[in-house]
């Protein structure tokens, strides 16, 4: 995985990637853009981040996988954590990015270790059935590249 840092304001850029990866692992929602015939389309979902991979679980067929059969190139961001500042015409928030580039893949089927990790991510897990993975999907994508940054000064 490529660190980007080559960015407008350089001062903002966050180039720990132990630092990246965290944001990564404790983000709750993530946002998955893709495109095909020039149409974007991006929506929110839960998702894990695990060995430099982000694995999002979804149904075997809809408009998310049309798209990524079309392209698989994509591009995924989290924010977090996020806070308005109460100041008079302040015009800022507070927040840390990770936007990530990468290729998709997609298995009909879910890996046991990754269903249940998801699942305790977001609350109790108490086991993931065989079942359970034949019946849920699962996008993989593989992060090529990625670029982070604060939208407020480091702390001291």
């Amino acid at each position: 995985m490529q660190i980007k840092t080559d960015m407008r304001r350089s001062t903002k850029a966050i180039k720990d990637l132990d630092h990246i990866e965290s944001i990564l692992e404790t983000a709750p929602v993530g946002i998955l853009s893709m495109c095909k015939e020039n149409i974007p389309y991006s929506i929110p979902v839960n998702f894990l981040f695990c060995d430099e991979k982000i694995y999002i679980h979804c149904a075997k067929e809809g408009e998310k996988l049309s798209y990524l059969k079309a392209n698989p190139q994509v591009c995924f961001v989290v924010v977090s954590p996020v806070d308005v500042p109460v100041e008079e015409c302040h015009g800022a928030m507070n927040y840390e990015s990770v936007l990530c580039f990468g290729r998709a893949a997609f298995s009909d089927t879910s890996p046991k270790d990754i269903l249940e990790n998801l699942g305790k991510k977001y609350g109790t897990c108490s086991g993931v059935s065989e079942a359970d993975c034949q019946r849920t999907a699962m996008i993989t994508i593989s992060i090529e590249q990625v670029s982070a940054k604060r939208g407020y000064p480091q702390k001291e």
